[in-house]
């Protein structure tokens, strides 16, 4: 079974200033699921589940960030990928952007 998902890359001085851990409290109050990290050249990329009303108050979340990010670009990818997530957390770096394997 599929399932529906927002995939997004956030580009900016996004990295060593709270963003995960600001993306984390900002999706479990609007009680959406999926994951953040941080990748290797400099973005943070983002797994999001969750109603269309609840996504669209993260996006504008996201495009402005903690106090000290500089968001520059927020790219947004409708997808279906195979997992249904259960919680929202920060998980491992990666080094490169997810793909659908």
């Amino acid at each position: 079974m599929k399932f529906k998902a927002k995939h997004l890359m956030i580009s900016g001085t996004v990295q060593g200033v709270g963003f995960r851990k600001f993306t984390c409290r900002m999706a479990k109050d609007l009680s959406l699921k999926g994951w953040v990290r941080n990748l290797k050249n400099g973005q943070v990329e983002a797994m999001i589940q969750g109603d269309d009303f609840e996504f669209e108050q993260m996006l504008d979340l996201l495009k402005q960030g903690p106090p000290m990010a500089k968001v520059e670009d927020v790219l947004v990818y409708d997808i279906m990928i195979n997992d249904q997530y259960d919680v929202f957390e920060d998980v491992e770096d990666g080094e490169q952007a997810w793909q659908d394997s």
